[in-house]
């Protein structure tokens, strides 16, 4: 069980699919509360639609708070590379927690019920039966899916992935100069003694071989820009919003919940691919029949 709970799994960074998320959530809380009317709601006096909108719209606010607001606050902690089953079931209760918290609010609020600790567990109850087993059941299968998707993708390129180096035409630079910001410090390094680059904020960390020792530099530079000053050549690509990597120096790639993971030469590293990546991804490391 705990090898399950400590297994990767996907985060969701984007704010539209939270939102996405936050408003299908709501609106199964408005629709099952207004046609089945449970718990006693259909004695309510002074209308149905109102009351469930009400439960509705809790939702939403509670969920857009924790799964929108909150990451943006304490990133470290939401980040994809650190996620796993374990946090995503503990984010679920939390989530699960507030949303029956919030009814309870809102039913003091509409006169439906009084607040105490006593109609706090009963809240807690109701909303744990209704969400949290459900998602608990989801969080589970769709870790087993996704793993075995992307690990048997994962086997399907290291069959196919390419053994040669990518061949530069002769009107291309031999050289690759990194250049800074404010340009003051630069790197002038071959295509091949670039392995990979990972940004944080406004700087890139450049990993590269010198006299065949695995070195790193830091520039003060964005990725974007660096990724425009490599796009002569073809062997280099933005793999992730943090890392652009050199697909000659790929050898191997393997795949979990999260999506792929590139195994690099000369590093431990384990570079992730976005999942909008997925599929170029494959097409560049393997060579079609």
């Amino acid at each position: 069980m705990i090898k399950i709970l400590k297994a990767p799994y996907p985060t969701e960074n984007s704010n539209a699919s939270n939102w996405k998320k936050s408003f299908l959530m709501s609106s199964f809380v408005f629709l099952f509360l207004y046609f089945f009317q449970p718990f006693g709601l259909n004695n309510y006096p002074f209308g149905i639609l109102k009351l469930t909108l009400g439960y509705g719209f809790a939702c939403l606010i509670t969920m857009s708070f924790l799964n929108i607001l909150i990451p943006s606050i304490f990133q470290n902690y939401f980040l994809e590379k650190n996620w796993n089953v374990g946090k995503q079931v503990f984010w679920s209760i939390v989530n699960v927690a507030c949303i029956g918290l919030a009814n309870l609010l809102y039913s003091n609020l509409m006169e439906v019920a009084n607040l105490s600790f006593g109609n706090l567990l009963i809240f807690e109850g109701y909303t744990v039966a209704l969400a949290f087993f459900p998602l608990l059941l989801f969080i589970f299968t769709n870790q087993k899916l996704l793993r075995n998707r992307f690990e048997k993708a994962a086997t399907t390129i290291n069959n196919k992935l390419r053994t040669s180096q990518t061949e530069e035409s002769e009107q291309l630079p031999q050289q690759i100069i990194l250049e800074s910001e404010n340009n003051t410090d630069s790197l002038i390094l071959m295509p091949d003694e670039l392995i990979y680059i990972q940004s944080a904020d406004n700087y890139i960390t450049v990993f590269y071989l010198k006299q065949n020792k695995f070195t790193s530099i830091l520039l003060r530079n964005t990725l974007k820009s660096i990724d425009g000053q490599l796009s002569s050549f073809s062997q280099f690509f933005r793999c992730h919003k943090s890392y652009l990597v050199n697909l000659n120096k790929v050898i191997h790639i393997s795949g979990n919940a999260q999506g792929f993971k590139l195994h690099l030469e000369n590093t431990d590293e384990r570079v992730p691919v976005s999942r909008s990546h997925n599929t170029t991804i494959k097409e560049l490391l393997t060579i079609r029949p």
